[in-house]
């Protein structure tokens, strides 16, 4: 019976081994389970802020590269007998030529501190609205109240602006019309 009792206390001890060693297995398993899906996840999300880093970087090099500029409201009288155009424009303007050194060459610094509109804009902007003015006031009701028309306006527009800011690349490379309205 003795020799029972050790078989059965040896039985025992060799089964809570095996216990001891499974549970061991079993920790060491989950353990480093966890530390690569923490060190993938880790990986994963460090890169992806790496990633998202350098697209916000380009956006704001975008950014400086145009700015919009609001040119404000036109109303004019068309070219027909009592019709009027209410326009407002809005510009978008490369970056780099607005606040270049291309401003300091027209001479007009003064009329910075006058002028709500930035660099060389500023500088020239009665120029400005005197040829927006006279292209608005050449056309006719019929000729800008279709889609065609306010584009050709627009196409016209732009020359027009570009032309008198007379700057070696063209200052201006979009035009918005954010109200139009003929009366």
């Amino acid at each position: 019976m003795a020799d029972e009792d050790e078989n059965e206390e040896g039985t025992n001890e060799g089964e809570g081994s095996k216990k001891k060693g499974g549970k061991k297995k079993l920790i060491i398993i989950v353990v480093a389970v966890l530390l690569l899906a923490g060190g993938a996840a880790f990986m994963f999300l460090g890169g992806g802020e790496e990633k998202v880093a350098e697209e916000d970087e380009l956006i704001q090099e975008e950014k400086h590269l145009t700015e919009v500029v609001d040119l404000g409201s036109f109303i004019v009288n068309l070219s027909q007998n009592a019709t009027f155009l209410k326009v407002k424009i809005m510009l978008e303007c490369d970056g780099e030529i607005l606040h270049g050194s291309t401003a300091a060459t027209h001479g007009n610094a003064a009329a910075v501190a006058v002028s709500k509109f930035p660099g060389v804009l500023g500088q020239l902007e009665a120029r400005v609205k005197d040829n927006v003015i006279k292209v608005l006031s050449s056309k006719k009701a019929p000729e800008v109240l279709n889609a065609d028309g306010k584009e050709e306006l627009r196409e016209e527009l732009l020359d027009a602006i570009n032309e008198a800011v007379e700057t070696e690349e063209p200052l201006v490379t979009e035009l918005y019309f954010t109200e139009f309205i003929i009366q």
